[in-house]
Parts: structure tokens; sequence; C-alpha cells
């Protein structure tokens, strides 16, 4: 019987999904889920010290809560409007009469063949949009980088077999 071998995926095929809400219905489309890079996917359990009296040798580490980075999109300076970028803007441009409109987001790593992993971030809003420099002596694209704080993220492989 032969075994097979496994690979561990690369990560240059993915892929980015904003869901929206019954309210406000998100059109999906090719330029809003194009991204050269994702990253902000950690999560860490934060510990805190605290010291026993008499005992020098150590200090109990207990757990305290879950905590993340934002997330955090990167891809070359898109020149059409688009869903993704109105959203961001009247978020950060934001007086807060009305409300912030947080999203569930999907970041999906894929194969060739299909979807291998599922991170949902809930609860996702823009908090910072930039732009690269721009430089007379360089031929590289303009690069826009869009952060989102979050709530959570949950990771979910998927059973394509």
């Amino acid at each position: 019987m032969a075994q097979s071998i496994y690979y561990p995926p690369t990560g240059f095929y993915f892929e980015l999904t904003i869901l929206g809400s019954p309210k406000s219905p998100w059109p999906r489309t090719e330029i809003d889920g194009s991204f050269q890079e994702i990253s902000g996917l950690d999560r860490e359990l934060e510990v805190q010290a605290l010291p026993e009296g008499g005992e020098n040798r150590f200090a109990h580490q207990l757990p305290k809560h879950g905590k993340h980075p934002n997330l955090v999109l990167k891809r070359g300076v898109v020149s059409e409007t688009s869903a993704l970028a109105n959203w961001a803007e009247t978020t950060i441009a934001s007086d807060f009469s009305k409300p912030i409109q947080p999203r569930t987001m999907l970041v999906t790593l894929l194969s060739a063949e299909y979807k291998l992993i599922i991170w949902t971030v809930t609860n996702a809003y823009p908090v910072k949009w930039s732009t690269s420099g721009f430089k007379a002596m360089d031929n590289s694209i303009v690069v826009e980088t869009l952060e989102m704080a979050y709530a959570s993220v949950t990771r979910q492989i998927k059973d394509n077999g």
C-alpha cells in the first residue's frame, strides 16, 4: 500500500471574500478580492507572570485573554471605484454620525483543485489606509495598504476529499 507524501501548501494562491449583511448586500467584484499580500491572521494567548512568595526559580504564567494584530491587506493601488474603497473611505473619514458597518471577511488558502483552509474574520472594519511613496527613480508599482481591526478569527480546514 503506497503512502501519500504530504507537501505543505504554498502561500501565493489565496482569495479574500467580504460578506455583507442582509440589509446591505456586498457586491463581490474581482477588484475587491485581489491582494498581493494578506497578514495579521495571528492569534496569541496573553499571559501574566505571577511570582510566588519564597519561590525564586520561576514565576507562574497565568492565562489572561487572546489577542491579535490588525488584518493587513496589500495590493497595487486601484484607480477604479470599488465597494471596498467606498467602505474604507466612509469608515475612516467618518464623523461617527452614522455607525461603522463591520463586515465578516473570509481569507481562503487555495490549491489548484480546491479550498484548503478558510480563516473567518468577524466584525472587521478599516482603521488605516495608506499608499506607498512615489519615487521618480523607481519603477515599482504603487501599493495601497488597508488595515482592519477585527473581533476574532477562526480557522477551518476544508475536507475536500
